[in-house]
């Protein structure tokens, strides 16, 4: 997909700047979409459109317990965009990468 990074490669850099790799008010749904809307955000998401991820929805436990988090974990994230944590998190990722960019090699 070209819309959400499905399948993620994030340096451990910005996991610890932020303090998670998953926006912690999610529970199943929508971790991608923060994803997204981060590295947009901070001029670094890439694709690499050689990854293919096919989804198998079984309809095993697993994919039922998680569906019963979808309303709640919408709502999450629509109100982390509306808050300023969105926009604190992307300037998070901003200054950790304008920081790196700067360090002598």
């Amino acid at each position: 997909r070209e819309d959400i990074p499905e399948a993620v490669a994030i340096s451990s850099d910005i996991v610890a700047a932020l303090g998670w790799m998953c926006e912690p008010s999610l529970s199943h749904w929508y971790v991608d979409n923060v994803w997204a809307d981060l590295g947009r955000g901070a001029g670094c998401l890439r694709h690499l459109r050689a990854v293919k991820v096919e989804h198998a929805w079984k309809g095993d436990q697993t994919s039922r317990e998680s569906s019963e988090s979808l309303t709640a974990d919408r709502e999450a994230y629509y109100a982390w965009r509306r808050s300023q944590r969105m926009q604190q998190d992307i300037g998070t990722v901003i200054s950790l990468r304008e920081s790196r960019v700067l360090q002598p090699a």
